[in-house]
């Protein structure tokens, strides 16, 4: 859920948004490095053991309908963001950019996709009576209210009707790397892969990167991104596994650790985040144009 628009006086967070193990969304620039200013942000120690994040909702583009008139506000912010750089000259009018951490909600929950389908894919491949490849079960299901404009291009590789769910993700591997995945159940390691707040929040924590000149009341664990997120995926190893999916109240972690440390190759190959880098950021997972 967004922080909220409400910033820079900490305390007026989005009243949503603390409930119990929401994912706190609030926005930067595409890069990461700046706040929004507008950004709703907690007062010192009150973000204590929540989970915040940062990502791209600071002049954002998305679509606007043609002939609409824009305020001067809004003319501002494209200069400001080069709308005309992004959608191409004379494409404007089609266009619009707006600041909000909405936005940067919905980037955290493609991020979050990224999470889920590699989770899926480790428990797929872990199953040694499963065949060498399967589907992943879809991320969520994406609808998209019947009055969108659907002739308009930024909807073009958008999925736009009423019941059409977007399907799973097809996945492939190698007999060698279910091998190598399957040496740590063999070896008495047992933990559960599982997806959960507790294991994406951790996940989305190894991704995150510093926002400069902010506080964790400010911009939380930092900024994610579709890139930040597959580069810590594919930098994961199996003693990592381990680590995030084991029972750190057992004894014997270390152990296991130790273990998976003897054969420490990684725990995806790049095809594979690839292929799911490919799935969370090619369609939109979830498109509400307006609630009746």
């Amino acid at each position: 859920m967004s922080i909220g628009n409400d910033g820079p006086t900490p305390g007026l967070v989005n009243p949503w948004a603390l409930a119990d193990g929401v994912f706190m969304a609030t926005a930067t620039d595409s890069a990461g490095g700046e706040l929004w200013t507008g950004a709703s942000r907690f007062r010192k120690g009150e973000a204590k053991g929540r989970r915040i994040f940062a990502a791209h909702g600071y002049l954002s583009s998305g679509p606007w309908a043609a002939g609409s008139p824009k305020t001067p506000a809004m003319i501002e912010a494209e200069k400001k963001a080069n709308l005309a750089n992004i959608v191409g000259a004379g494409n404007e009018h089609l266009y619009r950019v707006d600041s909000g951490t909405s936005y940067a909600a919905a980037i955290v929950t493609k991020s979050l996709c990224l999470i889920h389908q590699a989770t899926h894919l480790l428990r797929l491949q872990m199953n040694a009576a499963a065949p060498l490849g399967g589907v992943l079960p879809p991320f969520i299901r994406a609808y998209a209210d019947t009055g969108i404009d659907s002739n308009h291009p930024a909807f073009a590789n958008r999925i736009v009707g009423a019941s059409k769910v977007y399907g799973g993700l097809s996945m492939e591997f190698e007999a060698t790397r279910r091998k190598a995945l399957l040496l740590l159940v063999e070896r008495g390691v047992e933990f559960n892969v599982r997806y959960d707040a507790e294991t994406a929040s951790e996940l989305l924590r190894r991704s995150a990167l510093p926002v400069p000149n902010t506080s964790f009341e400010d911009a939380g664990y930092g900024f994610i991104s579709n890139t930040t997120v597959a580069k810590a995926l594919s930098a994961l190893t199996l003693s990592d596994l381990v680590q995030i999916y084991g029972d750190v109240t057992d004894e014997r972690m270390n152990d296991w650790v130790a273990l998976a440390s003897q054969n420490n190759s990684v725990a995806f190959l790049p095809q594979e985040i690839s292929a799911i880098a490919n799935y969370c950021s090619d369609y939109d997972l979830i498109f509400m144009s307006k609630v009746n």
